[in-house]
């Protein structure tokens, strides 16, 4: 659903908003939450079935089909570079072509078949959802930001999105206030977590191999280490509290920061970001294989990973994000936020 000035009493929503059939939308029947309700129940079951793909592919590569461990973070990757890049098409077909609603239909329909569903699905419906909130009505203006923090599924980003995100919706103007933190600024603040969660996952990692070292375990990889659980939890809550800023902000940003009529490709921009990343990840993970491996010397993704030197490529990923982030700081502050919403 587009914006509107009409307010809340407004009957009908703008001439260029219909419904599914094409018939004018009126705002007591159409969207609001009443429809994104239904959107959210389809991306929790769509996503359910990606992540059981993904968490098993690499124990399959590995434990079926007896991969080493690089080599299958390798397949891992592209497998998941490769569907992040799809949604280009998808978004592509919806934008020009089809429309949002039957791109979605059509996308699940071969999800069922093979994995490149997701192309067709993934641009459309998350952007699909945030449609059924008119941005210049104050309720739904609220509403709309409270949307894609429920999108992520998570009670610290609702928390956020209370405390910290919330757009100031009293004129319908979507303006953030001063005392608020930006977009950009909420995406600069989750990269530099994640720099943090690498530092921790590269001290941990180090302890981890010591741990084996001082029992004598070194040579077998298959035995528990006399170590909890529990040092793995800091790593990943700093990573889980990174994406909340990150990733939820990046496909606000997406969605809010291009013309109406390419909402779709924005979204797979949005989603094309960790595809380049993934193959950014699967060529530097076998050219340290490479580097590391050759002359029958234990490389740093070693299949023994008491043997490996994980803590190693931690640290160049934190080099790499340290780079990343300095880039990203100095581009993000000329950049003069787009407020076609509101025009």
């Amino acid at each position: 659903m587009a914006g509107t000035s009409g307010g809340s009493q407004s009957p009908l929503l703008e001439d260029t908003v219909v419904d599914h059939k094409g018939r004018p939308a009126k705002r007591p029947t159409s969207g609001g939450w009443r429809s994104a309700y239904f959107i959210l129940g389809a991306e929790a079951a769509e996503r359910f079935a990606f992540f059981g793909v993904q968490t098993n592919l690499i124990n399959n590569l590995t434990d079926r089909l007896g991969q080493s461990v690089s080599s299958a973070a390798d397949i891992v990757n592209t497998w998941f570079g490769t569907v992040s890049l799809l949604p280009l098409i998808g978004a592509f077909v919806a934008d020009s072509y089809l429309g949002r609603y039957a791109t979605i239909i059509i996308a699940s329909l071969l999800y069922i078949l093979w994995q490149f569903g997701v192309g067709g699905h993934k641009p459309c419906i998350q952007a699909f959802g945030a449609d059924q909130f008119d941005g210049r009505n104050h309720g739904e203006c609220i509403a709309k930001s409270s949307f894609f923090n429920w999108w992520y599924n998570l009670n610290l980003a609702q928390f956020l999105n209370k405390a910290l995100l919330e757009q100031d919706c009293s004129k319908g103007n979507g303006k953030q206030k001063p005392s608020d933190i930006t977009m950009l600024q909420r995406i600069g603040t989750g990269m530099f977590l994640s720099i943090i969660s690498m530092v921790v996952a590269a001290l941990i990692e180090k302890k981890r191999l010591e741990t084996a070292q001082g029992h004598g375990l070194v040579d077998m990889p298959n035995v528990t280490l006399p170590k909890k659980v529990w040092w793995l939890l800091p790593q990943n809550i700093l990573s889980g509290v990174s994406n909340v800023f990150t990733v939820v902000c990046l496909q606000e940003f997406f969605y809010d920061q291009v013309p109406t009529e390419l909402q779709s490709v924005g979204m797979a921009l949005s989603h094309c970001i960790f595809g380049v990343g993934s193959f950014l990840s699967s060529f530097l993970i076998s050219a340290i294989e490479k580097a590391t491996g050759r002359d029958g010397q234990d490389s740093w993704f070693d299949d023994n990973l008491n043997r490996a030197h994980l803590d190693y490529y931690y640290w160049v990923l934190t080099g790499l994000s340290a780079v990343g982030l300095s880039l990203y700081l100095y581009f993000a502050q000329s950049y003069v936020y787009n407020r076609h919403s509101i025009s």
